[in-house]
Protein backbone atom coordinates (compact mmCIF):
# COMPACT_ATOMS: atom_id res chain seq x y z
CA UNK A 1 0.00 0.00 0.00
CA UNK A 2 1.42 3.36 -0.98
CA UNK A 3 1.70 6.22 1.54
CA UNK A 4 -1.13 8.03 -0.27
CA UNK A 5 -3.38 4.98 -0.02
CA UNK A 6 -2.54 4.71 3.69
CA UNK A 7 -3.44 8.37 4.19
CA UNK A 8 -6.73 7.95 2.33
CA UNK A 9 -7.62 4.87 4.39
CA UNK A 10 -6.76 6.65 7.64
CA UNK A 11 -8.77 9.69 6.55
CA UNK A 12 -11.71 7.46 5.65
CA UNK A 13 -11.64 5.79 9.07
CA UNK A 14 -11.62 9.18 10.77
CA UNK A 15 -14.36 10.73 8.64
CA UNK A 16 -16.81 7.91 8.06
CA UNK A 17 -16.35 5.22 10.67
CA UNK A 18 -17.89 5.84 14.08
CA UNK A 19 -20.25 3.94 16.36
CA UNK A 20 -23.27 5.49 18.00
CA UNK A 21 -23.94 4.41 21.56
CA UNK A 22 -27.36 4.69 23.16
CA UNK A 23 -26.00 7.58 25.25
CA UNK A 24 -24.93 9.40 22.08
CA UNK A 25 -28.31 8.78 20.44
CA UNK A 26 -30.07 10.08 23.56
CA UNK A 27 -27.95 13.26 23.49
CA UNK A 28 -28.72 13.77 19.81
CA UNK A 29 -32.44 13.33 20.51
CA UNK A 30 -32.24 15.92 23.29
CA UNK A 31 -30.56 18.38 20.92
CA UNK A 32 -33.32 17.80 18.35
CA UNK A 33 -36.03 18.40 20.99
CA UNK A 34 -34.37 21.63 22.19
CA UNK A 35 -34.02 22.88 18.60
CA UNK A 36 -37.70 22.14 18.02
CA UNK A 37 -38.61 24.14 21.14
CA UNK A 38 -36.51 27.05 19.90
CA UNK A 39 -38.09 26.82 16.44
CA UNK A 40 -41.57 27.13 17.96
CA UNK A 41 -40.42 30.13 20.01
CA UNK A 42 -39.02 31.74 16.88
CA UNK A 43 -42.26 31.17 14.93
CA UNK A 44 -44.38 32.49 17.80
CA UNK A 45 -42.19 35.57 18.27
CA UNK A 46 -42.74 37.23 14.90
CA UNK A 47 -44.82 37.11 11.76
CA UNK A 48 -43.48 35.05 8.86
CA UNK A 49 -40.73 36.95 7.04
CA UNK A 50 -37.39 36.41 5.37
CA UNK A 51 -35.56 36.88 8.67
CA UNK A 52 -37.64 34.22 10.38
CA UNK A 53 -37.14 31.82 7.48
CA UNK A 54 -33.39 32.39 7.51
CA UNK A 55 -33.24 31.92 11.28
CA UNK A 56 -35.12 28.62 11.03
CA UNK A 57 -32.78 27.45 8.27
CA UNK A 58 -29.75 28.37 10.38
CA UNK A 59 -31.25 26.53 13.37
CA UNK A 60 -31.63 23.42 11.20
CA UNK A 61 -28.02 23.84 10.13
CA UNK A 62 -26.86 24.23 13.72
CA UNK A 63 -28.76 21.09 14.74
CA UNK A 64 -27.16 19.15 11.88
CA UNK A 65 -23.64 20.27 12.77
CA UNK A 66 -23.92 19.68 16.53
CA UNK A 67 -25.38 16.22 15.98
CA UNK A 68 -22.56 15.49 13.54
CA UNK A 69 -20.04 16.64 16.15
CA UNK A 70 -21.73 14.58 18.87
CA UNK A 71 -21.66 11.48 16.67
CA UNK A 72 -17.96 11.86 15.86
CA UNK A 73 -16.73 13.22 19.21
CA UNK A 74 -19.12 12.37 22.05
CA UNK A 75 -18.51 14.05 25.39
CA UNK A 76 -16.57 12.05 27.91
CA UNK A 77 -18.68 10.46 30.61
CA UNK A 78 -16.26 11.93 33.14
CA UNK A 79 -17.13 15.52 32.17
CA UNK A 80 -19.89 17.43 33.87
CA UNK A 81 -22.97 17.36 31.67
CA UNK A 82 -25.01 20.57 31.26
CA UNK A 83 -28.30 20.75 33.10
CA UNK A 84 -31.38 20.23 30.96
Amino acid sequence: MTPLQQQIESDYDTRFNWELTQETLDTMTLVREKCKELAFLMVDSCDPCKGQSTALTKLQEAEMWINFAIARNPASRDQDQPAT
